[in-house]
């Protein structure tokens, strides 16, 4: 049983900023990664992403706990995630305007995921049949707890009294500045999630190679560099965050993992004793990558200068 180990902020609305505060509410999808505590002492509806495990669908009220999903992982079992579709979304979606009719909803990047162009035809057929509902879907162009970074910012923002117009023109220019860099441990999960040859696996192995992954100013996955052994690829992490993070960014980092606590904490003592960084968050990465990286794989997320 692993201990998960948060830092973030409380956010209540001011009281000069309630009637602004009411007037619409930010949704997301289960991709986010952000503890459970945080959608809740937010109220922020999530949209599950489920996945299938030996036949049997996950997700919704069917849960499993990470640690025995990784630990079922490591001992050979596949994870397939699928993503909700139009009419799962669009459910969600009237679910939420029974509580508030104007929604900031920030989706999974749409070069990883049909989650947010489901969203989007969701968005739309519910707007076409509720005149007085305004849906704004955010292509995050984020992943795992980069998603979760524009939504931290995101409800951050609205707590301080940020409009509507005003959050959606924050969020598309802010969405491009988080940096996602992370390195995976095993790299026959990339091959058998098709991003990789099985021949670069093999060898890769052989040779300890620890692959530097990023994703790129359209959403999608990139490599960054190759390094030999797991303690460069923590270290290549820690130094790329050090020189990288902007003024902007020292408001909070988030690092996540999957199934490697150590790790991720080596990486916190390191960011903690290096930059002042107001907020560090730690937690697992969840099943919607996790199933496609596997055990080990480990990130950090900060903001900076835009993506390449």
């Amino acid at each position: 049983m692993y201990v998960k180990i948060f830092f973030w902020l409380k956010y209540k609305p001011k009281t000069k900023n309630q009637e602004a505060y009411m007037k619409y509410i930010i949704t997301t999808d289960s991709n986010c990664d952000l503890p459970e505590a945080f959608y809740k002492d937010n109220n922020i509806p999530v949209l599950p992403i489920c996945y299938y495990m030996d036949g049997v669908i996950y997700g919704k009220k069917n849960t499993l706990p990470l640690s025995e999903f990784y630990h079922r992982m490591r001992n050979g079992e596949s994870a397939k995630t699928t993503a909700p579709n139009i009419v799962e979304t669009k459910a969600f979606f009237e679910d939420c305007i029974k509580v508030c009719k104007n929604i900031v909803h920030i989706a999974f990047s749409s070069a990883l995921s049909s989650t947010c162009q489901n969203a989007v035809i969701a968005s739309k057929e519910i707007q076409d049949e509720y005149k007085d509902v305004k849906i704004t879907v955010i292509d995050s162009l984020c992943s795992c707890m980069g998603e979760g970074m524009l939504l931290y910012k995101a409800v951050s923002n609205k707590n301080n009294g940020m409009s509507y117009d005003n959050l959606i023109e924050y969020l598309n220019n802010v969405k491009t500045h988080i940096i996602h860099l992370f390195t995976v441990d095993d790299l026959h999960y990339l091959h058998n999630g098709g991003r990789l040859s099985k021949s670069a696996a093999v060898l890769g192995s052989i040779i300890n190679i620890k692959p530097i992954l990023f994703v790129d100013n359209n959403g999608e996955l990139k490599l960054a560099d190759k390094v030999r052994g797991r303690k460069k690829s923590l270290l290549y992490l820690i130094s790329k965050t050090i020189s990288d993070i902007s003024p902007h960014g020292k408001d909070i980092v988030m690092i996540s993992h999957c199934d490697c606590e150590e790790d991720a904490m080596y990486i916190y003592s390191h960011l903690k004793e290096n930059i002042d960084i107001k907020e560090i968050m730690v937690n697992q990465i969840g099943p919607t990558i996790g199933s496609h990286s596997g055990p080990g794989t480990l990130a950090v997320y900060y903001e900076s200068a835009k993506r390449e």
